[in-house]
């Protein structure tokens, strides 16, 4: 499970900031661990985006969809290896903005 945490500066008119607990995710297909799960806390503002709320580079190389608004996984669809580039875009309850985030993703 990877924590995603929305920092807003007390300007309501500058963009939050979005950050997750890992820079990079590893993922070990061969031990069974082939599904990563982003969590927004309990009472955030922010919500993931419905359909591109984690957004990986190759969208062939992992499924990904939501799971209720505060809650995201992807599971890769291939045993290979591969590095991806994803983006967490999340959308608000207000009309604060938060940046998209975009860490790695190494599938080994």
């Amino acid at each position: 499970m990877i924590n995603v945490l929305v920092t807003c500066p007390g300007d309501p008119q500058q963009n939050c900031t979005t950050g997750v607990d890992y820079d990079l995710v590893l993922l070990r297909n061969k031990q069974g661990n082939d599904k990563i799960t982003w969590l927004l806390p309990q009472g955030s503002d922010f919500t993931f985006a419905d359909k591109t709320g984690v957004a990986v580079e190759d969208p062939n190389a992992f499924d990904c969809q939501a799971d209720g608004k505060l809650k995201f996984a992807c599971t890769t669809k291939r045993p290979d290896f591969g590095v991806y580039k994803y983006a967490v875009n999340l959308e608000s309850k207000t009309s604060r903005k938060a940046d998209p985030l975009d860490p790695w993703i190494v599938n080994n």
